[in-house]
């Protein structure tokens, strides 16, 4: 009976895979948040974010199922392989067995060379979504950064405008009561 993911072999490679495959989750959520706070003004920025962080969930949970789906490619390839391994060392010593072990060997690896194949392709295609998925939230921190640049040049105009206002009623003599209305001294 094959080992499920014990040796340090099995577990590096795993590893490897996950290793591909978290960063694109977590860029997801922040580049998803980031784009949100980014276009949000007000109680519909809530909604917004909200929208962003449940399309991100989403976004998580079909990663996820496809993490879980190349974990299980992997382990069906190893079973396959301790499969042939157990079926060369039963019929090692009876030559027809043999031929026989070996022409499922045959099968089994070209199904393995298939299903590497269509690993490396799956990762291939993984690392060029990562790539995408890191431009778009350099754009979108770029575009935060020029927005908050903008609103604190906005709040320094509005302090002004206010020391401007406070000055003038000095002058006019006009002050306001805990109502907010205007009285003359």
């Amino acid at each position: 009976m094959p080992s499920d993911l014990t040796s340090t072999q099995d577990r590096r490679v795993a590893r490897d895979i996950l290793a591909e495959l978290v960063p694109d989750m977590y860029g997801m959520v922040t580049g998803a948040v980031a784009m949100a706070r980014s276009n949000a003004d007000g109680d519909s920025g809530r909604d917004k974010i909200k929208a962003a962080l449940a399309g991100a969930r989403y976004d998580l949970i079909k990663e996820k199922t496809l993490q879980k789906a190349t974990l299980d490619r992997v382990k069906d390839a190893k079973f396959m392989l301790d499969a042939y391994k157990d079926a060369l060392g039963r019929f090692k010593s009876k030559k027809d067995d043999l031929k026989k072990a070996q022409a499922d060997a045959m099968v089994h690896s070209e199904e393995l060379l298939a299903a590497n194949d269509k690993l490396r392709k799956e990762v291939e295609g993984l690392k060029a979504t990562k790539a995408r998925k890191n431009d778009a939230t350099r754009a979108v921190n770029a575009r935060r950064i020029a927005l908050e640049d903008n609103l604190r040049l906005k709040h320094g105009e509005i302090l002004k405008l206010k020391q401007n206002v406070r000055g003038l009623r000095r002058e006019l003599g006009v002050r306001s009561n805990k109502y907010g209305w205007a009285e003359s001294r």
